[in-house]
This record gives C-alpha cells, sequence and structure tokens, in this order.
C-alpha cells in the first residue's frame, strides 16, 4: 500500500459521502490514492457541489446512462438517489422510457430493479 493513511481517509470520506463503498474503490485506494480523491471529488462535485440542475434530474440522467449501459448496480444506487431527492416512481418509469429510445433493453432489463427499490423506499418511509 502506497499511503496507507491517505487511502483510510478517502475511504471513510467516500463511505460518508456515498453511504457506501463498492470494492473496486478499496483496491484503487491501496494502488493510487491520489487518483481515487481526485476522481470522488469531481463525481461530487457535479452531483452535490453544483446546483444548475437539481439533483433529482441529475441522478435521473444517472439512471438513464446505466441503464443503456446495463449497469444495474448504477441503476440501483442512482434510484435510490433520485428517490431520496423526491422523485416519483411515474418520474422514474419515465426515465427508463427515454433511456428506451437510445436502447430497448435498458427499460426492460431495469424495470424490476428500479420497483425494487421504489417498493424499498416506500416499506422504509413506513417504519
Amino acid at each position: 500500500m502506497k499511503n496507507p493513511e491517505k487511502s483510510r481517509l478517502v475511504l471513510e470520506r467516500m463511505e460518508r459521502d456515498r453511504g457506501l463503498v463498492r470494492n473496486w474503490p478499496r483496491l484503487m485506494a491501496e494502488r493510487d490514492p491520489d487518483w481515487l480523491e481526485h476522481w470522488h471529488n469531481l463525481t461530487m462535485h457535479v452531483l452535490a457541489k453544483t446546483d444548475n440542475l437539481p439533483r433529482k434530474v441529475k441522478e435521473l440522467m444517472l439512471i438513464v446512462a446505466d441503464a443503456v449501459t446495463f449497469y444495474d448496480f448504477g441503476v440501483r444506487v442512482h434510484t435510490k438517489g433520485a428517490l431520496a431527492a423526491g422523485a416519483t416512481e411515474a418520474e422514474l418509469i419515465e426515465t427508463l422510457e427515454v433511456a428506451s429510445i437510445v436502447n430497448p433493453h435498458g427499460l426492460t432489463s431495469m424495470i424490476e430493479i428500479v420497483l425494487e427499490e421504489v417498493k424499498a423506499f416506500e416499506t422504509s418511509r413506513t417504519k
């Protein structure tokens, strides 16, 4: 590990900012924590620091990008983010419909994931 302290700090910040850290950032933190920190800063700048577009719109845009590339983990994460930012089930479905213009299977392969996350979100709000 190049810089264990830097790696730890970057991963802690990612966990705090994103709510989770997958395995690949852990691997990158061991090998190039500076790159990981720059990547995280860029991502968080676009998602959380700038406000020309509402967070909900950004999350919906990311769902489209992830759906057309069949990145189910990203669809799941950004569906959660969109719901937290106030998106409705109807907006999420329409987002997948937009994705289907570019790639019809973006809708067909991701609709179940989106509906699972909507149900989980609604369940968590009623508890």
